[in-house]
């Protein structure tokens, strides 16, 4: 099991990437991760299932699809629609 706290902070987009192909790879071999992370679209690309915290309570629990096209799990943790779509925007955009 390997347990990652915000690995993506402060990293830069070379960095991400060869982060998520190790996360790939390790899934393929059959190894467990810990993603804990504010990074929702890098969790969304890395990550088979997530649990969704506030409070230190469990919120939600699910696949990221099914968690982000629900707007009530999402606001448990304090998550708006303007919050996802300035997070999922392609770098240099500006979401409408």
């Amino acid at each position: 099991m390997l347990a990652l706290d915000e690995p993506t902070a402060g990293q830069d987009r070379f960095f991400r990437q060869r982060l998520q192909l190790l996360l790939a790879a390790l899934r393929e071999a059959g190894r467990g991760v810990l993603l804990a992370t504010h990074d929702l679209p890098f969790a969304a690309a890395c990550a088979q299932r997530w649990v969704l915290l506030a409070g230190g309570r469990v919120q939600a629990q699910g696949t990221p699809a099914r968690l982000l096209a629900d707007a009530g799990a999402m606001a448990a943790i304090g998550v708006t629609p303007d919050d996802l779509a300035r997070q999922f925007a392609p770098p240099g955009a500006t979401p409408a």
